[in-house]
């Protein structure tokens, strides 16, 4: 399918983009680490989970696998091995935290009689439980993690030096084409998006805005389509946070007790049909983005057929089928 883009090279340039600070990048990384092991907070967990992210997206996309046997290569499947399990490890506190201020924040607007949020006297009762369910559930996982982070940071430590001691000697440099790569294939892949594309779109903005943020500074296109990606992220996270909370409490069944999940049912699917039209309009402004100074006109992209926001449990139950 043609997207009508020009086309981009198959490879960055040597020396096309500012040189990696990986003795910086990896020294916050153990910082971070030892932080959380310290006191596992919000924020430190938030910050070390995209401190991870953002690493294992770097090395992915602007480190060259080498052959077999190479030191470098070698160093960094140790480190991503090790950063995959730290993730895992990091997932249930982090997916606590997201729950808890979503419904937290849902309280608050329940409790000022939001016409978005109507809840009578037993939904309220249960999102006060769900609330203390969840406070319960990132006290354990908490408890887990500092646990895993004591048998496990020697072990991550030394992979992080490793990999950064090898990338020391083999350098690479940052493009921006690497960037406009992602988004083309992303538009290319994704042309169609509904609840359940989603999801895999999610993932795939963040790496792009990850590339996207460390190449703004010298380039202006890749700052404005940082900017771009992280409306799309933010609109595509607010969806699936709702989603994610409204499947928990409908059960393994899709069955609903009570109005809080009906309630947070109607909070996915107006959060998923709003993040459907901020995704198509900013999908086209990315587009724009690519177009050279020649171009004339702005490039021609294939019309996504996005499907209506049905009800997020008619979904779950038409995948079923």
């Amino acid at each position: 399918m043609s997207t009508g883009l020009l086309p981009f090279p198959e490879a960055a340039q040597p020396g096309g983009g500012p040189q990696p600070d990986w003795q910086r990048q990896l020294g916050e990384w153990r910082g971070l680490i030892a932080a959380c092991e310290q006191k596992p907070g919000r924020k430190r967990v938030h910050a070390l989970r995209v401190s991870t992210l953002r690493l294992q997206a770097e090395l992915e996309y602007w480190v060259p696998a080498g052959k077999a046997g190479n030191p470098t290569t070698r160093a960094v499947q140790r480190w991503s091995r090790q950063a995959k399990k730290l993730r895992r490890m990091l997932g249930p506190v982090r997916a606590a935290d997201v729950s808890a201020q979503k419904l937290e924040r849902l309280g608050e607007t329940v409790a000022k009689g939001g016409p978005d949020a109507q809840c009578g006297d037993k939904c309220r009762r249960q999102l006060k439980r769900v609330e203390e369910r969840y406070s319960e559930q990132r006290r354990r996982a908490a408890k887990r993690l500092l646990t895993e982070l004591e048998a496990r940071r020697a072990r991550l430590n030394r992979c992080s030096m490793e990999l950064e001691s090898a990338l020391a000697e083999h350098p690479a440099s940052r493009s921006a084409e690497v960037v406009r790569r992602e988004i083309v294939g992303l538009v290319t892949e994704f042309a169609e998006l509904n609840g359940e594309t989603l999801h895999l779109f999610r993932k795939r903005i963040k790496t792009a805005r990850y590339l996207a943020d460390v190449c703004a500074a010298a380039d202006p296109v890749a700052c404005r389509d940082a900017a771009i990606l992280g409306r799309m992220q933010v609109a595509v996270g607010e969806w699936h946070d709702w989603d994610v909370l409204a499947a928990r409490l409908s059960g393994s069944k899709g069955k609903r007790d009570g109005e809080l999940p009906e309630l947070l049912e109607t909070l996915a699917a107006r959060s998923l049909k709003k993040a459907l039209k901020v995704c198509g309009r900013m999908t086209e402004r990315l587009v724009r983005h690519g177009m050279t100074e020649e171009t004339a006109e702005p490039p021609a992209i294939p019309k996504k057929p996005v499907r209506r926001a049905e009800p997020v449990a008619a979904q779950r139950d038409r995948q079923r089928a």
